[in-house]
This record gives structure tokens, C-alpha cells and sequence, in this order.
């Protein structure tokens, strides 16, 4: 029995893994380079996004990450961080 639940967890851990190799893909093909935004500008504003911190818990009561995007892109934020999953 506990062997059977290793191997469940294994196959689960397998197909977590494999779908998020291909969420990565898909957001690779439409991303911005960084890299070249720090070549071109002397000053770059890089926002971030961002549910909770392992030091400071739950960071909003209501997390609408969306939202917070548009008000990054409003501000002009020359790149943002997003550190969430579904």
C-alpha cells in the first residue's frame, strides 16, 4: 500500500511537472527580454506581484493579480514579476 502511494505521488509530481514545462513554453514565445530593457535604459523599474512572503505571510486580503498588473503597466513599469501559481 505505501508503495502504491509513492508511486502515486511520483506520477502526480511527473504530471505537474510536465504541465508546467508547457505553460513555460507558451509564456516564453511572448515575453520581453529583460535583458535588453537593462541595455537600453539607465533606470528601469521592475515591479513585482506577489501573494504571500514565507517571512511575511498573506501580503492582501484579496489578491486580484490582474489588477495589479494594470496598475503596473499604468505606472510604466518596464517589467514585472510575477511570483503566483493557480
Amino acid at each position: 500500500m505505501k508503495d502504491r502511494l509513492i508511486l502515486d505521488q511520483n506520477n502526480i509530481l511527473e504530471i505537474i511537472l510536465a504541465e508546467k514545462k508547457k505553460e513555460l513554453k507558451k509564456m516564453r514565445k511572448s515575453r520581453r527580454s529583460l535583458k535588453e530593457i537593462l541595455k537600453r535604459k539607465d533606470f528601469v523599474l521592475l515591479a513585482e506581484i506577489k501573494k504571500a512572503s514565507p517571512s511575511e505571510g498573506l501580503l492582501a486580503e484579496e489578491f486580484k493579480p490582474e489588477r495589479q498588473l494594470n496598475s503596473y503597466i499604468s505606472a510604466r513599469a518596464d517589467a514585472v514579476s510575477i511570483l503566483t501559481d493557480e
